[in-house]
């Protein structure tokens, strides 16, 4: 079948599914088109895709789901038998029920998978776990992987519902909780509102950048990321507590997955 347009569409917080997810579609085309979903303005954009487009779509992991903002936004994703790929990054814990909860979302909306992954990347709360993934091997494999989706696509001349792919994962889910752990401002931030700009769901006030809205905020850790003075941060006592925690599960590198 011929793919006219690949689109790379992504929930990525602190970047590395972006970057993963770009990887993958570069791959398959040059300069695709991309969506950025974490992009609080973008939250309730509707966009439509035929059969002759391709995307790429791809998310963090949170406590072995789709993050629940993430999965508000793909709903706004609209297929017409549009062939997708799906991408579960995680940290090195475990992907759990990720992928098969994006599979049942994107092919209510019209959308056919031909292929998903599982790619381990550093951790976004404690970056000594996994640090330096996705590294040369990890990134080798994913354009492997993209070298095979196209194959699979050329070799396929209409595609259909029975034509999705088959993926790990329990139904019903999980039930769906991330670490509640909100980044504050120190004595560095300057109030230049980056973070607040920046964030996806808006937990930062405009005119109040040094504060955060616990409500609201889904330590998702991209007001960290995009700081220019590296003012925010986590509650050191809290962090370590937690990567004590982690540690005892995700000491051991894990494998990337790649599913045709």
């Amino acid at each position: 079948m011929e793919i006219n347009q690949v689109i790379a569409a992504y929930f990525s917080p602190t970047y590395s599914t972006r970057d993963i997810v770009l990887t993958i579609s570069s791959e398959i085309q040059h300069s695709p088109k991309q969506i950025d979903l974490s992009i609080y303005d973008n939250r309730e954009t509707s966009y439509s895709f035929s059969s002759h487009e391709l995307v790429v779509l791809g998310v963090p992991v949170y406590g072995g789901r789709v993050p629940a903002d993430a999965a508000k936004r793909i709903h706004n994703l609209h297929g017409n038998n549009t062939p997708i790929i799906l991408v579960a990054v995680y940290g090195n814990r475990e992907f759990e029920d990720a992928l098969i909860e994006l599979k049942d979302i994107v092919v209510s909306n019209g959308f056919i998978p031909v292929a998903a992954a599982a790619p381990v990347a550093q951790h976004s709360i404690i970056h000594s776990i996994a640090a330096g993934r996705p590294n040369a091997q990890d990134i080798q494999q994913a354009r492997d992987f993209s070298k095979k989706v196209q194959d699979k696509l050329k070799k396929t001349v209409v595609l259909t519902q029975q034509d999705c792919i088959q993926l790990p994962g329990n139904q019903p889910y999980k039930k769906y909780g991330v670490i509640p752990l909100h980044p504050k401002a120190g004595h560095n931030c300057i109030q230049c509102g980056k973070c607040a700009s920046n964030c996806p769901v808006h937990a930062i006030p405009q005119d109040h950048p040094d504060q955060t809205n616990t409500e609201q905020c889904i330590s998702c850790m991209r007001c960290i990321v995009v700081c220019p003075k590296h003012a925010r941060g986590l509650n050191p006592i809290v962090k370590a507590a937690t990567a004590n925690k982690l540690k005892k599960v995700c000491s051991q590198p894990k494998e990337n997955l790649w599913i045709l």
